[in-house]
């Protein structure tokens, strides 16, 4: 099988959601031949080959980091992203055209898919259908909320990676199709080394793992661990808040227990993981949250919001705890009870290693395969 994915954003731009494309292209590519129309970004090749997997990188401007993109960013990768991909569709017979993200992914997708008659698989993530801290999430603008309202309704198939998202599609857009958003999860891609056997550290530690953006709510972390004595914080991941941050630590007179450890390669996220505590992130809305299951892939207890797809996966005090976002306090609360009792933290911890399981990548792709296989007959 030949497919198309289109994904604006795709490793090593962006974040959890070419992180969860990623995974399943690797998968994928075992058994059908993939190509991947993203965009690019100064040092990397234009077009780029790895196996059964062709990387097509469509110029775009004014994209001023790999964590995050522009506004012109998004607007000339769908104008140069479409011209490439019709080039494409002219050379190749492809099965299935499938788009990561409603915006901008999902228009280049459905234009592709109009034109060359091939049916278009949709995945939502969340912050393309509703971000609840930008003033211009799509939602909240007549011209994108129009363009996401398009692509859902003219897709042939549409997956939400979770319930949340699903509900929140059809909360703020006027769908055609409410029954037809299936819910097929992000998936855990399991490392492909033997996990570190690794000493804790010698203080409690809490690790989180997040680009460092107002959505995903780091400072309150911070402030947290400034009302328990001895914590150290470690937070894996860069991104434009990170000078504010720092401030941030220095100002409470927590900088010597927070670590900015930044970008780091699998390897070393695992033995930070693995070393650790307990894993925590408490963002104003994640639409999985593939950060979780690496953490309870590591028999880590895991502190998170109240609010976003995790709760799919998440359960208060079993799989660790649920809060209340932006509750400070109540995260200080969560990290003293876990840091008091390391019996309930290795229950909670051997519980979430078993339930992972479940979103292991190759069953997330079969479950892929048998929608392209229903759509690709057609």
């Amino acid at each position: 099988m030949k497919i198309l994915f289109v994904d604006f954003e795709y490793p090593p731009l962006g974040g959890g959601g070419g992180i969860g494309n990623k995974a399943l292209v690797d998968e994928l590519s075992k058994k059908h031949q993939i190509d991947v129309l993203t965009s690019h970004y100064k040092g990397l090749p234009m077009l780029e080959k790895k196996g059964n997997v062709c990387i097509y990188r469509a110029p775009i401007l004014l994209r001023k980091s790999i964590e995050t993109s522009t506004l012109v960013s998004l607007f000339t990768y769908c104008i140069s992203a479409a011209f490439i991909g019709l080039k494409q569709i002219r050379n190749k017979n492809y099965d299935v055209i499938h788009s990561f993200f409603a915006v901008p992914s999902g228009l280049v997708g459905i234009l592709l898919s109009k034109i060359s008659k091939v049916p278009h698989v949709l995945t939502i993530l969340g912050g393309d259908i509703h971000d609840p801290t930008k003033i211009l999430s799509p939602s909240r603008n007549f011209f994108t909320k129009s363009a996401v309202k398009y692509v859902l309704n003219n897709s042939d198939y549409v997956a939400a990676i979770s319930t949340d998202v699903a509900e929140r599609a059809r909360k703020f857009y006027k769908l055609n199709r409410d029954s037809d958003i299936k819910i097929i999860s992000f998936s855990l891609k399991k490392p492909d080394f033997v996990l570190p056997k690794v000493r804790k550290y010698a203080s409690f530690t809490i690790t989180t793992i997040a680009r460092l953006v107002r959505r995903k709510r780091i400072a309150d972390l911070i402030r947290a661990i400034k009302k328990i004595d001895t914590v150290r914080l470690k937070i894996i991941g860069d991104g434009p808040l990170r000078l504010e941050l720092e401030n941030l630590a220095r100002e409470n007179g927590v900088s010597n227990r927070v670590d900015f450890v930044g970008f780091v390669n699998e390897k070393t996220k695992y033995k930070i993981l693995k070393a650790s505590h307990c894993f925590a992130l408490i963002s104003s809305h994640e639409g999985f949250g593939i950060v979780y299951l690496e953490a309870m892939y590591c028999s880590l207890p895991v502190i998170a919001g109240n609010i976003g797809g995790h709760n799919d996966f998440l359960v208060n005090k079993e799989t660790g705890f649920i809060i209340k976002v932006g509750d400070v306090n109540e995260i200080a609360k969560s990290i003293e009870l876990l840091k008091n009792h390391q019996i309930k933290r290795s229950v909670m911890g051997v519980h979430n290693k078993k339930i992972v399981g479940k979103y292991y990548i190759e069953k997330i792709a079969k479950q892929y395969e048998n929608v392209y296989q229903i759509f690709s007959k057609k």
